[in-house]
């Protein structure tokens, strides 16, 4: 009897979260903030009469002193997402004010995104991050599943009455200008997400959203099979004999798609990856120009979010566990990586909204040549017109080119998290395209 009383509490206090909005410390997150600095945090419902949530750290405008302020800059939704991550990487490592380094030690972020907008932070899928799903029925398998979540969840940071909106009275936030991006394939959902936007008349933001940025995102697996044994061979990562065998898994994954059979797509394509790695002596296939990857940065991350004393501060539930990613998630969503239904919403979206996509040079997973074959496929203009040189400070820092509201930006010598490795170009680029 002791031990389902026991149960009962932990369930109510684990299942009875709500849509929420908390004012921060910003110094009880670190020192390095400024006392005037806005920071709310909270959780949102996914759906009418459900305990799954999806949780987010807000950060008002640098510039920002007081909630009636905000709604004179632009909000931007930063989305990460290898799949099934959390888009706190987003926040603390690439484009948050304020960064855990390789070291485990806080320093500012000199080339933060909250210089020119507004940062929501929202974990994009329930179960990870600070989200929690209270079944394994809210576990999202498609993305018309976790656009659905997505946006009834925005909702309720806009007009529910518990959401930042109207609790903590972000008056005229709702009516600026507002911009989604994400990364990986948080790129692909946010395709969905704001096509949704956009069909849904009594969505707040209709009229409202302004742009979407796609950086270095998976949105095409049969332009990423067609292209990647060629661009691993032109950089010298594999042989003729080697390339010949990518080929042939390349193929194999391209006849999976035309039989409609996404989840084998998806190992396929994890499997001419994995044979990349293995071919080029164990290559970082995130940034090829680097020894290592994120780990020390990500390892340093967890802990420091899965601290009891960091919850707190945060004013997250302290019983539920930080997970920079989840394996249930991977899982759940291993057919939906590779099903092709982003690129017509994409060629509908080019027309309605300022759309950005960029892509690092040295990045395997998500490769520029991919990139701009999807986006032949959608534009006209990308199969004739060639790239101008795109500089910052006066120096060249990569390749642009535009047709329309689209515009498509290369970044010299960084990886898959361009933020990190290329923090001052890559915000150049932002403030200039918005």
């Amino acid at each position: 009897m002791k031990l389902i009383i026991l149960a009962l509490l932990v369930s109510t206090q684990v299942f009875g979260l709500q849509t929420s909005c908390t004012k921060l410390d910003p110094k009880q997150i670190s020192d390095l903030h400024d006392e005037s600095n806005l920071v709310f945090s909270g959780y949102l419902n996914i759906f009418e009469e459900s305990a799954s949530v999806l949780a987010f750290l807000f950060y008002g405008h640098q510039s920002a002193k007081t909630v009636d302020e905000l709604k004179n800059y632009p909000t931007l939704i930063y989305l990460n997402g290898l799949l099934g991550e959390t888009s706190q990487i987003g926040n603390f490592i690439e484009v948050g004010p304020i960064r855990i380094n390789s070291k485990g030690t806080f320093e500012k972020n000199v080339n933060t995104w909250n210089s020119q907008f507004n940062l929501l932070f929202i974990d994009l899928l329930v179960g990870t991050g600070y989200s929690y799903h209270n079944t394994y029925q809210d576990i999202p398998t498609n993305a018309d599943q976790i656009s659905a979540h997505f946006v009834y969840a925005l909702e309720q940071f806009l007009k529910a009455d518990d959401g930042c909106v109207k609790k903590q009275k972000f008056t005229g936030l709702e009516t600026a200008d507002w911009y989604i991006f994400g990364e990986g394939y948080a790129g692909k959902q946010v395709v969905h997400i704001a096509s949704k936007i956009l069909d849904s008349q009594s969505a707040v933001l209709n009229k409202h959203l302004k742009g979407i940025g796609l950086g270095n995102a998976h949105v095409d697996a049969n332009s990423l099979l067609r292209e990647i044994p060629s661009f691993a061979f032109n950089l010298g990562l594999v042989e003729p004999r080697e390339r010949s065998e990518l080929e042939k898994i390349a193929l194999r994954g391209i006849q999976q798609l035309d039989k409609k059979d996404y989840s084998a797509t998806h190992i396929t394509i994890q499997t001419a990856i994995g044979m990349i790695h293995q071919f080029s002596g164990e290559i970082n296939i995130q940034n090829i120009d680097q020894l290592t990857d994120i780990e020390q940065h990500i390892s340093n991350f967890k802990t420091y979010l899965n601290l009891q004393t960091t919850k707190a501060n945060l004013k997250f539930d302290e019983n539920i566990p930080f997970q920079q990613s989840s394996e249930e998630i991977i899982n759940a969503l291993g057919q939906d990586f590779a099903k092709p239904d982003a690129l017509p919403k994409l060629k509908e979206l080019q027309t309605k909204l300022k759309v950005l996509i960029y892509n690092g040079q040295n990045d395997i997973l998500c490769p520029i040549p991919s990139t701009l074959r999807y986006l032949s496929s959608i534009n006209e203009d990308f199969k004739t017109k060639k790239l101008e040189v795109q500089l910052v400070n006066g120096k060249p820092a990569g390749y642009t080119l535009k047709s329309g509201q689209l515009t498509f930006v290369t970044i010299n010598n960084a990886g898959f998290h361009i933020p990190l490795e290329k923090g001052e170009v890559i915000l150049q680029v932002v403030s200039q395209w918005k």
